[in-house]
């Protein structure tokens, strides 16, 4: 919103605000790395066997490899492949199923997004086919001659060919290979004739006749070391665990090793590992193999570790290996989660629940019987639920679809008996790995077990407080909390908290043991993960068998709460939908009384009750709030709170000086306050001031005959400096003299003026008159007034009223 506001000039100088409303979301963009195109995204999707967009790239990519943990076999995509072209990468011909976006790529139903299977990828782009680039892509049709050079403008290192039919399956060389060699992506025994690609030149690569059968089609894509982007190399096979291989200058997205020999022919098979296969996995680049451990161990900060297992570290034998690095596009996250809360009876036919206002995330359903508490994520593909806290694997009919504004509801009885009354919980706006965006406090996904003990799932968008992982199979649901101590879970059954679960968290990442329960081998984990602030709190409380005791830790009137005792009890919820002194468990209990008693402004009460309160036991808490809706602005008011339609603040006057003078105002008034009001789910905004124009804006007289400067801080602005304007003058703004004032029933608290700051051009060209941070209040508003101003006049200025508008700009952060 843009609202320029007139000013009227009071006394000699007048200070103009037009009134500019900002708000500014941060935007996490893609970050570009060493090469000055090259950019590259790596990741993961659950097919939905329809159609899906994967977005939030911030590149259109150029290259594309697919390969699901599965078995099924790896694709490539180019962008020199029309439309929805993709190819497989083994002996099989081109098909459809993938087109590229400005922002990412989509799928159609088959063969890259098959239902309920996970696909890893990486994209990249920046395809430079010249002198000066190191990345290319391209295509070319066969002519049949046995030489030919295919051009990529630079001498690469690692070149690529696919033919669209079915002859063959691709083919790789690097410059690491003896003459003539090229290798296969597959378990097919190496070329040593110069058939594929023979040699690289200084201006591409030379194939030979099985790469160039006339009138066939050719993709390939290539690639020159250096730049921290690309790196090739070979090491022999030693048969050692664990061996990290120091060979490149940065972190490796992607590694891909190629067994260059061995007798079997399962362990030719290359494999290649990304970020997202969160340490010791690997996907197969080509055949319809599942994703495995004891390959491609780690990406380092320097290369990369193997384990033991042929394909990557056969002794005696060479293996040729491919690095891509660069700054990986990690998405956009930003804002609050969306929630809604309600209830609903039990009809026994198929139905949708509607009007929450977005499509959700996460969906928890419980009965007020003895039917077991359920849920669904974004991430479960199909006619898919998992019972929230049992050892239930996936199963159909219950809540069937997460909707555009809603849920729907299957025949299952766990969520649609006749006439029992269900209580349902929905949170949206995750940050999910389809849309590489979402919220900055709600984020859900999906790895595949590895067996594998402490391993980090560390693609977060920021350090959870809560972690919740179910299991497709049949192991029970689990969650942890910043609360818990050591190496620590809780369980929503009558057991207590274990080790070997979620152990830890990090950085923007969360730590797994190898129990089946979270990381059996080859097992589909879904998980869910928040992070603590305005409207989603964890806490402990030591339990005194008090009778209604109040818990006042969470200082917000709740809409979802939970609560386990970390030894025995069962875990209990409390939903805001519930009347009365009513609480549910996650089990096979129907609502039990004198558990939660009630929620109330600042927390909740418990009964005396050891599933709640029981003496000198532990308890751990979840608390959420449906996050307020709302805006941010700042805009100028009267004492009674009405907009100013033209505010001024004027400084004093003076007459002719014969030496540089300063005068001095004020900015807000008793009449004229600065308002910010923020009614967002966001408390974090930052309050600035700067010149309307920008940094060459100069004091005006009302002919514009005579100006002066407000940014020059030579002599202490009573001379020009070195900028383009030949003229003196210096502003300075002292937020902290100013008298900031909390709308009632607010306060102040994590609100902080500005200190005195001079403009300074090019240096200091916006001055903070507030800052709110992350712990501020919502739903309030601020008044400022009494801002210092003062202004430094260069000597024998001419007399005139003199004005400059300013703008005030606030920024959620």
């Amino acid at each position: 919103m843009l609202r320029r506001l007139g000013g009227v000039k009071l006394g000699r100088l007048v200070v103009i605000l037009p009134l500019i409303i900002a708000l500014c979301i941060p935007f996490a963009s893609t970050r570009r790395s060493d090469a000055a195109t090259f950019k590259i995204k790596t990741g993961y999707y659950i097919g939905n066997g329809a159609t899906q967009t994967l977005s939030g790239f911030g590149f259109a990519p150029d290259l594309i490899i697919s390969k699901a943990a599965t078995a099924v076999v790896g694709y490539l995509k180019t962008s020199s492949m029309s439309g929805s072209t993709v190819v497989p990468m083994n002996a099989a011909a081109a098909g459809n199923g993938m087109t590229i976006t400005s922002d990412g790529f989509s799928i159609d139903a088959t063969p890259v997004n098959t239902l309920a299977t996970q696909y890893f990828y990486v994209a990249i782009s920046g395809s430079d086919c010249t002198a000066s680039g190191s990345f290319c892509v391209g295509s070319y049709t066969g002519n049949g001659s046995s030489s030919r050079l295919i051009s990529t403008g630079f001498q690469p290192d690692m070149a690529a060919v696919k033919v669209a039919t079915s002859v063959f399956a691709a083919n790789f060389r690097t410059t690491s290979m003896p003459a003539n060699t090229s290798e296969y992506f597959n378990s097919t025994a190496a070329n040593t004739t110069g058939f594929l690609i023979a040699s690289m030149s200084s201006t591409g690569f030379n194939i030979g006749s099985s790469n160039n059968t006339n009138g066939s089609t050719y993709y390939y894509f290539a690639f020159k070391s250096g730049g921290g982007v690309f790196n090739e190399g070979s090491y022999t096979g030693n048969g050692l665990d664990n061996r990290d291989l120091s060979v490149t200058a940065y972190k490796p997205n992607f590694v891909l090793v190629k067994n260059s020999g061995s007798l079997t022919a399962n362990s030719r098979r290359s494999v290649f590992s990304i970020k997202q296969n969160y340490g010791d996995q690997s996907n197969y680049t080509v055949d319809g193999v599942a994703s495995a451990a004891d390959m491609i161990q780690k990406l380092n900060t320097d290369g990369f570790q193997v384990g033991s297992t042929a394909n990557v570290n056969e002794s005696a034998i060479s293996h040729y290996w491919i690095a891509i690095g660069g700054t990986a596009s990690s998405g956009t996250a930003s804002g609050t989660y969306k929630m809604a809360v309600g209830s609903y009876t039990g009809t026994g036919s198929a139905t949708s629940v509607t009007g929450l206002g977005f499509r959700p995330d996460l969906v928890i359903i419980k009965s007020n019987t003895t039917n077991v508490s359920v849920l669904r994520t974004s991430q479960m593909m199909g006619d898919a639920t998992t019972a929230t806290s049992g050892a239930t694997s996936d199963f159909a009919l219950a809540i069937t679809s997460l909707d555009a504004d809603g849920f729907s509801i299957g025949t299952d009885g766990t969520v649609n008996t006749s006439a029992v009354g269900y209580h349902w919980q929905a949170f949206g706006s995750a940050f999910s790995p389809i849309l590489s965006s979402g919220a900055s406090d709600f984020a859900v996904g999906t790895y595949t077990g590895n067996g594998v003990d402490d391993r980090n799932i560390d693609d977060l968008p920021f350090t959870p407080d809560l972690v919740y992982i179910k299991r497709s199979g049949a192991t029970g649901g689990v969650f942890r909390t910043s609360q818990e101590s050591g190496d620590n879970s809780l369980q929503f059954t009558s057991a207590a908290e274990a080790a070997n679960l979620i152990q830890g968290f990090g950085t923007n990442s969360f730590q797994i043991g190898n129990s089946t329960t979270v990381n059996s081998a080859n097992g589909t984990f879904r998980w869910v993960a928040f992070k603590a602030g305005t409207n989603m709190k964890v806490g402990s409380y030591a339990g005194n068998a008090v009778l209604d005791r109040e818990i006042t830790d969470p200082a917000m009137s709740s809409n979802l709460i939970w609560i386990k005792q970390t030894s025995v009890q069962p875990a209990v919820s409390r939903p805001s939908t519930l009347s009365g002194d009513n609480t549910q468990q996650f089990g096979t209990t129907a609502n039990t009384a004198g558990l939660i008693k009630s929620i109330t402004s600042s927390g909740f009460t418990t009964g005396n009750s050891s599933i709640v309160n029981g003496n000198g036991s532990n308890y751990k808490y979840v608390a959420w709030k449906i996050p307020p809706t709302g805006s941010l602005g700042v805009n100028v008011v009267d004492s009674g709170g009405s907009t100013v339609a033209s505010p001024s603040f004027s400084m004093t006057s003076s007459g002719y000086q014969f030496d540089c003078s300063t005068n001095t105002g004020s900015l807000g008034s008793s009449s004229q306050r600065i308002r910010v009001t923020n009614t967002t789910a966001s408390p974090g905004w930052t309050l600035t001031v700067a010149a309307t124009s920008g940094a060459s804006t100069l004091w005006q007289n009302g002919g514009s005959t005579q100006n002066y400067d407000f940014n020059d801080t030579t002599s202490s602005g009573c001379s020009d400096g070195a900028d383009a304007d030949s003229k003196a003058g210096r502003m300075t703004i002292d937020a902290s003299a100013g008298t900031l004032t909390p709308q009632s029933g607010c306060n102040n608290d994590n609100v902080t003026k500005g200190s005195s700051a001079n403009f300074n051009q090019d240096v200091t060209d916006s001055i903070t008159l507030l800052n709110a941070s992350s712990s501020a209040q919502t739903s309030c508003y601020w008044e400022l007034i009494g801002v210092g101003l003062s202004q430094v006049i260069p000597a024998q200025q001419t007399p005139d009223s003199y004005t400059i508008n300013m703008t005030v700009t606030l920024t959620a952060s």
